[in-house]
């Protein structure tokens, strides 16, 4: 299953948040594919993209939230587009013992990239995700 969204990720823009829809939250596939269609890099500097699940605790009126971490990976090289999977299934569990009603609540995926040296200044970057799809262990 696929979210349509695509997002771009910078040096200045380096977090972006994409609606999970409720078909995915009632019963979420084990692994999330996170597709780069398209990087600029030019100086190829070191980065890695870090994947969350944000839930809003609806008793709260969504003001407290939940950050749960689904996975990270660094790109290399820096400049190659690729596929990157992730395994999903122990967020979702986290996410419920936390209290989150995975059918109704408010659930955002959270991609951020962050420099693999954080000491380093960023060069300019530019990740274009394709749209994120969710798959069984088998496909």
């Amino acid at each position: 299953m696929e979210l349509s969204s695509k997002v771009t990720l910078t040096e200045t823009q380096p977090v972006a948040r994409i609606q999970l829809p409720a078909s995915i939250r009632a019963a979420p596939p084990p692994v999330l594919e996170i597709p780069l269609v398209k990087i600029s890099n030019p100086q190829e500097m070191s980065f890695a993209i870090f994947v969350s699940v944000e839930w809003s605790h609806p008793a709260q009126g969504g003001a407290g939230k939940e950050k749960v971490l689904l996975g990270n990976f660094t790109v290399y090289p820096p400049d190659r587009t690729g596929n990157y999977m992730l395994r999903a299934s122990t967020t979702f569990e986290k996410l419920k013992t936390l209290g989150a009603d995975l059918s109704r609540d408010q659930i955002v995926v959270v991609l951020e990239m962050k420099r693999t040296n954080p000491s380093q200044p960023w060069s300019r970057v530019q990740v274009e995700i394709g749209p994120l799809r969710w798959r069984s262990e088998n496909s």
